[in-house]
């Protein structure tokens, strides 16, 4: 594949293509599974990590040119988003989280 080619972002990142829909949909739901392990005092969680609106540009024009690099640095800022929402969520979890008195 092309790395400039734009037909990897179209057809499986960019808004209401059937692919971002599941990974939107995915990604909700382990935010929602990750939120309930985490304590009620517990402000650690960043849903916008796990949002793919935080690292996919919104619907426009613009989107028409994201190449196949630019949709795989996109892809690999959102799995450091995932990985990050998954430490924080463990390290509140872990018995060696340092318990608020």
């Amino acid at each position: 594949e092309n790395s400039f080619s734009t037909t990897p972002y179209l057809s499986f990142l960019k808004e209401s293509t059937d692919s971002r829909s599941a990974l939107d949909e995915a990604l909700k739901e382990y935010s929602a599974f990750l939120s309930g392990l985490m304590p009620e005092n517990s402000a650690v969680m960043h849903p916008e990590l796990l949002d793919p609106a935080s690292w996919f540009p919104p619907g426009g024009p613009e989107t028409e040119r994201i190449s196949l690099m630019t949709a795989l640095h996109m892809l690999d800022l959102l799995k450091s988003g995932i990985l990050t929402a998954e430490s924080d969520a463990i390290s509140v979890v872990s018995p060696n989280y340092p318990s608020e008195k």
